[in-house]
């Protein structure tokens, strides 16, 4: 299995289509480019643009969710969904990053923030009173906060 974003192409792609939604607000359950996004619908969008995957029906969820479960609502989806069956894999945390890889870091009690690797070292995020940012996948914040790496391989 070869991962989505290995050839060069398909990672510019991926990394074009993310400096379009930098600045964008964070706005809870919305996926609107420089309008309003969060963090799931982000990685949701920049995954269905560049081709990895198709659009899906994401889970319901509130964002204090994680303030009262330990229960992984994102993890459930991420492994149940038919439309990644086949096509995805979780990878050692301590792994390096590919681009195209989801990262799941805790929030809370479980995980509850998604970005997304994308080419030359960077990670972007949805942050509630940040809006889209770039983050250096090597950011301390972000290595201590990961739970697990899925990575998006192409369909067979």
């Amino acid at each position: 299995m070869k991962p989505y974003f290995e050839n060069n192409d398909r990672q510019a792609a991926l990394w074009d289509v993310a400096q379009q939604w930098l600045g964008t607000p964070f706005f809870a359950r919305a996926a609107v480019c420089g309008e309003g996004v969060d963090c799931v619908n982000l990685v949701h969008e920049l995954l269905v643009t560049a081709g990895a995957i198709p659009r899906l029906v994401l889970p319901d969820y509130t964002l204090d969710r994680a303030r009262h479960v330990t229960d992984s609502l994102l993890l459930r989806f991420l492994l149940t969904e038919p439309a990644l069956a086949g096509r995805s894999l979780l990878v050692p945390p301590a792994a390096p990053r590919l681009p195209g890889d989801l990262i799941a870091c805790k929030s809370g009690l479980t995980d509850h923030h998604l970005s997304l690797a994308l080419p030359w070292g960077k990670a972007i995020h949805a942050i509630e009173r940040q809006g889209v940012i770039l983050t250096p996948l090597d950011d301390a914040q972000l290595v201590r906060r990961t739970l697990y790496v899925l990575r998006i391989f192409e369909a067979v």
